[in-house]
């Protein structure tokens, strides 16, 4: 995982948070205002200019956070309509376990309640917009050939006589799996490639009575850059 890529997506996601921020409480001069009506909930402007710096890192850190969990879930990269579902399931949590639950503890009005959770909503949509493939890099792969050690030899033939699953061959294939994926990513990385769409594994039986086993991993390579 990229973390200096991520930092720098997660960067530029939260100058759009605040953008789309400030167009909508614009565009809504009640989102400005409402919140004045509760003096003993909230700050004053002035307080909260005071405290808006820490509000902006924390916002910074929580959208670094989202840009972590999009990439381990679209480990190859995804698309503007895999980044839109994502950020509407970011957006829901943020209307329901903070706008809504506010409402429930804050003596705030359903106006009040209705306009943030409108705002949050729109503004991890925007964050939540993936990734689009920019460059196409070619085919990538990865063969690794293994034949079992002696005593996952061992263990499988003994396994083989009274039935069941074999956990020795199992972790084998596991193992050999692993080590293609692994070259593939080698691969992938000298041609400057910065995820692997389409990946697929094949495997087949090579050596005299299929003593070992061939695992190949391949996919595309690409370059994905945000949307």
């Amino acid at each position: 995982m990229n973390y200096s890529r991520i930092a720098l997506a997660a960067l530029g996601a939260t100058v759009a948070y605040f953008v789309v921020g400030g167009i909508l409480f614009g565009a809504l001069p009640s989102l400005r205002t409402e919140f004045l009506k509760y003096p003993a909930v909230y700050r004053t402007q002035d307080d909260m200019k005071r405290v808006m710096p820490m509000g902006m890192i924390s916002i910074l850190v929580s959208i670094f956070v989202v840009a972590v969990l999009y990439a381990m879930a679209y480990p190859a990269g995804g698309g503007v309509l895999d980044g839109a579902r994502f950020g509407t399931l970011i957006g829901v949590f943020a209307v329901c376990g903070f706008a809504l639950h506010n409402h429930m503890i804050l003596n705030i009005g359903i106006k009040l309640t209705v306009g943030q959770a409108s705002a949050y909503f729109v503004q991890w949509l925007v964050v939540g917009i993936g990734y689009r493939i920019a460059e196409y890099k070619g085919l990538v792969r990865g063969i690794i050939v293994r034949s079992p050690t002696i005593g996952q030899g061992f263990l499988g033939g003994l396994k083989q006589i009274v039935g069941g699953q074999i956990g020795a061959y199992a972790e084998m294939c596991e193992q050999a799996r692993e080590q293609a994926y692994e070259l593939l990513l080698q691969h992938a990385r000298e041609l400057r490639a910065n995820a692997v769409v389409g990946v697929r594994y094949e495997s087949s039986e090579v050596g005299r009575q299929g003593s070992a086993t061939e695992v190949l991993c391949y996919g595309t390579a690409v370059v994905i850059q945000r949307s």
